[in-house]
Parts: structure tokens; C-alpha cells; sequence
């Protein structure tokens, strides 16, 4: 059985209408663009979500790690930068898609300056302590109370 986490075409429905009621369709075509897209790739003029959407499934199709492209657009929508540096709309999105991604085993992280999304194999490794870490921290204890 194969456990690595991926993102569900709902989830990605999902996260594709929130996104778009927080940029105008120029603003996601330009943010679509600076990902990489070219723009006759790119579903416009169309419904916001749907453009969205429909990158997501361009994603999936054509490039060879979609996961994590498809986790790097959603960074770029989340960026404080494409919010005219509106940190609190910013989180206030990030919140909103991380309670989709979840469903997918993905989690959004603020590191400071942006997000970054990571999948659930990648977050307990992030926040997992070593074992030979505790064991040596539990020999450094013995040998302080000696």
C-alpha cells in the first residue's frame, strides 16, 4: 500500500474556491504565470476557482512531482507578498486551506516570512526527535547526577 500523501481532487476543488475569493482573476493569472504556467496553458477567462482548479489538474498531469508543485503554487498563493504584504489576510488564507489539506494529510507552517505545506510523512520527520538522541540525552543526565 502506497502512504505517501496526495492531494484529492476535492480537496483541491476545495482550496482552488477559497483561493480565488481572495485575488482577482488578473492577480491568479500573473501569480499563475510567475509559478511557471505559460499563459496559453492557463484556463482565463474563466470562474476564479475554476482557473485555479484547472491549473491544479495541469499540475497533476504534466509535471513529474505534482505533489510537490501542486504544495509550491499554493505557497505562492498563501505568500504575504501576493496580499500587498496583508500578513493578517494572508494567515487568515492559510488557515482556511489548511483545514482542507488536512483532509489530505497535509499541514501549511508559517516559517517567519512565508508557508510552506507539508505532508503528514514529512511533519512527524520535521518534529520527531531521533531516538539515539534521547538515549544519549539520558546517558548526558546519568552521568550529571553521578
Amino acid at each position: 500500500m502506497n502512504t505517501k500523501s496526495t492531494f484529492s481532487p476535492k480537496v483541491l476543488e476545495l482550496v482552488a474556491r477559497e483561493v480565488a475569493q481572495y485575488f482577482s482573476g488578473t492577480e491568479i493569472v500573473q501569480i499563475l504565470m510567475h509559478f511557471g504556467m505559460v499563459r496559453n496553458d492557463i484556463q482565463y477567462p474563466n470562474t476564479k476557482w475554476w482557473t485555479i482548479n484547472e491549473a491544479f489538474k495541469y499540475i497533476k498531469a504534466t509535471h513529474e512531482d505534482p505533489e510537490t508543485s501542486i504544495s509550491k503554487l499554493i505557497m505562492d498563493f498563501l505568500h504575504p507578498l501576493n496580499h500587498n504584504l496583508d500578513e493578517e489576510k494572508s494567515s487568515a488564507l492559510a488557515d482556511k486551506v489548511e483545514k482542507y489539506l488536512k483532509y489530505d494529510n497535509f499541514y501549511v507552517e508559517y516559517t517567519g516570512d512565508d508557508y510552506s505545506i507539508f505532508s503528514k510523512e514529512e511533519r512527524d520527520e520535521l518534529y520527531s526527535i531521533d531516538g539515539e538522541l534521547i538515549e544519549q540525552d539520558s546517558k548526558n543526565k546519568k552521568s550529571d547526577d553521578i
